[in-house]
């Protein structure tokens, strides 16, 4: 392990082997704020207008600011096209993978959601194209998220202290559920190892920050040996580089916090962190979950050094021969812009008679010749050349350019930035960014979050496949993230694509394709309305995702259990279903023979109520069978619905009872036989037919 005094001249020669190039990027900022001059904030201005004469050491300076008009339009060209990302099962036929990067995608969806996301992508791309480096760090907090309440006192031996009811006495030290932080990190903030010859191969990494040295004491807690070093002396203080203002300034409320971040290696195999200020180590340990927090791209390559230029070293020779030339057309104007009389010797002028809109002059002598003022009109035309070689270099022409789009689904389809753009190399650079950011926050995510976190991201239908989530392999074998394009031509291709399968496969399809097809419909994605057409699958992809985790799922006797049988057919035909475990694959075919014996044991009580019931269909027949009409008191034939007859027929054939055998037996087998049928039909749970007396 390392000491102060290492970790403190680590820092200075990192810091050092990359000074130009960090006072580069700060004038970057001001470049693009249009603070160009370091005195342009002075009242040399005021003074110019108050004053009719120039002297000759005294300078106009005039800035027309085309680096931020270049930068922005590199900036709204990414950021115009929406670039995110998707979360892609890593093997399509895979259920389990699909599940995972359903729940992953779901997580992911939440998590752009409440930490506003968008905008720190914004500010990311901002630094890419400023700067030349878009750095983050993403960690969890244990201090952030919600409330929830105190922790209990603990005495000098690290025990519980209870009131004397025996209640948890509360402390002063608050209770948070904590969450995940995107922290933007500025470039000339990030130093690497001067060894390197890659960001990617540097063993460490080097963030320092200005934090508030009362913040970082409540953090510190009562180690008063650990308050000793972040409190500064009376005559320290920091010049730190304020961004939002563009400006330095100077501040005896912060102190500067270094953390280092070394990779897995040999002499830290799970990697190691040490977070310190100047006089001590304030925390150090082994990496949390092993994970490194940093990630980082570059703009353009700097050769011979790991780290990145900004499009801004490219441009500096024309601002700055534009702004002396503006300069100078100001100058030329304010020196000898008023035109001038020339009169000859022994001329005079007086004034005339003073007439509405009319100034008259008097002369005597030679008449006096007027020499027009200059504008400065003979820099115009350089001053156009070099804005125009300027954007030539910039390469903005390139970049604004679209490659022609076919309006297709399949070319719209998951359509990204790079298939976009015809200048793809930045656009390249910030998804692979994007892509870094989320296996890192997602890695984060497993490793930390519980169900209290993620049933609100993933859902409570969703309760059973938690540990989907939380055990995804972290190597990306499981799920893929993909770049894409969220704008509007990249979900209409999506679109299209459903409504092209729709539209000639749609009566192939059963509801529960159809559903699973509106369910990644961009635009009628409402799984509410949905639902329906939806829940036979997710079921029976919920009960295989149980059995390849060992459990057994119970039969529901209100499921769809003919799709789900067939779900367990076409999973246990895979090729790589007689590689999972013995028991696994005896609980598939024992969950499948539940299935099939529960679906028998419906269809037979189903045909038995069919059975039970007397059909009442048909046109009416007479039978020879009399009885008394309550109504007229006559003896009236019965009529009866044809299949009630039918039925009867075939009863009494199912019995062994034929035409004949009925006519040949004699009244008191009739009668026996009668009274079975009656007996037969009572068990079954049938009201008798109320038969009416023969005549």
């Amino acid at each position: 392990m390392k000491k102060i005094e290492e970790l403190n001249q680590i820092y200075r020669d990192s810091e050092q082997v990359d000074k130009d190039l960090f006072a580069e990027q700060r004038s970057n900022i001001l470049l693009v704020a249009g603070e160009h001059y370091a005195k342009g904030r002075s009242k040399f201005y005021d003074r110019i207008k108050d004053s009719r004469d120039i002297a000759e050491n005294q300078k106009i300076r005039i800035t027309k600011n085309h680096v931020q008009k270049i930068v922005k339009i590199y900036r709204n060209n990414i950021i115009s096209q929406a670039p995110g990302v998707k979360i892609v099962p890593a093997n399509m036929t895979e259920i389990q993978d699909q599940k995972t990067a359903e729940l992953n995608d779901a997580v992911r969806q939440h998590l752009q959601k409440k930490h506003e996301l968008d905008d720190f992508v914004d500010k990311i791309v901002s630094d890419f194209i400023d700067i030349g480096e878009m750095c983050a760090k993403i960690f969890w907090d244990a201090n952030k998220g919600e409330f929830l309440g105190y922790a209990q006192e603990v005495d000098e031996f690290g025990q519980g202290v209870v009131d004397e009811q025996n209640q948890p006495v509360a402390s002063k030290n608050p209770v948070f559920s904590g969450d995940i932080v995107f922290e933007r990190i500025l470039g000339f903030n990030l130093l690497r190892a001067k060894e390197a010859k890659t960001m990617k191969e540097s063993p460490y990494l080097i963030y320092r920050k200005m934090v508030n040295v009362a913040d970082l004491k409540k953090i510190v807690g009562d180690d008063e040996e650990k308050l000793k070093l972040i409190k500064p002396s009376n005559d320290e203080t920091y010049l730190v580089f304020d961004a939002q203002k563009a400006e330095y300034k100077e501040s005896k409320t912060e102190c500067m916090l270094k953390e280092f971040y070394y990779r897995p290696c040999m002499e830290y195999p799970k990697g190691y962190y040490y977070i310190a200020t100047e006089a001590g180590i304030l925390f150090e340990g082994e990496l949390p979950l092993g994970i490194f927090p940093l990630i980082y791209e570059g703009f353009d390559e700097l050769k011979t050094s790991p780290r990145h230029r900004s499009i801004i070293k490219q441009l500096r020779p024309y601002q700055a021969e534009i702004n002396r030339e503006a300069s100078q057309q100001a100058m030329n104007s304010i020196v000898h812009g008023d035109d001038k009389i020339l009169v000859q010797s022994g001329t005079k002028l007086t004034n005339g008679a003073m007439l509405p809109g009319i100034r008259q002059v008097n002369f005597t002598g030679m008449q006096p010749q007027v020499v027009q003022g200059r504008t400065g009109l003979q820099f115009v035309e350089s001053i156009n050349n070099n804005i125009d070689e300027m954007y030539k270099v910039a390469n903005v022409f390139e970049d604004t350019e679209e490659i022609p789009a076919q309006l297709d689904a399949y070319s719209l389809l998951f359509r990204s930035i790079r298939n976009k753009k015809k200048f793809v190399i930045y656009s390249t650079k910030v998804e692979r960014f994007l892509i870094k950011m989320w296996e890192l926050a997602l890695e984060t995510c497993r490793g930390y979050m519980d169900e209290s976190h993620l049933i609100p991201m993933i859902g409570k239908k969703e309760y059973v496949n938690i540990s989907e989530f939380k055990h995804a392999d972290k190597r990306g074998s499981r799920i893929q993230v993909m770049p894409m394009s969220d704008d509007m031509d990249s979900m209409l291709g999506k679109q299209l694509m459903i409504n092209h399968v729709l539209q000639y496969a749609g009566n192939n399809l059963g509801k529960e394709d159809i559903g699973k097809l509106m369910r990644v419909s961009p635009f009628a994605n409402e799984q509410e309305a949905f639902e329906d057409f939806t829940i036979d699958y997710d079921c029976a992809t919920n009960d295989i995702l149980a059995l390849e985790r060992g459990e057994q799922p119970a039969v529901n006797p209100y499921g769809n259990m003919e799709y789900t049988v067939n779900r367990l057919a076409h999973r246990m035909k895979q090729a790589d279903f007689k590689l999972l475990d013995q028991q696994i694959i005896s609980n598939f075919e024992a969950y499948k023979n539940q299935l099939e014996a529960a679906i028998v044991e419906r269809e037979r009580a189903v045909q038995a109520l069919k059975e039970s019931r007397i059909p009442t269909d048909g046109f009416l027949v007479t039978v020879q069978l009399k009885r008394t009409n309550p109504e007229t008191g006559k003896q009236d034939n019965i009529r009866l619905p044809y299949a009630s007859v039918q039925w009867l027929v075939e009863s009494l054939e199912r019995q062994g009872a034929s035409q004949e055998q009925l006519e040949q037996m004699n009244q008191g087998a009739m009668a026996e036989a009668s009274q079975m049928l009656l007996q037969s039909l009572q068990g079954q749970q049938m009201p008798a037919p109320q038969l009416p007396k023969a005549q």
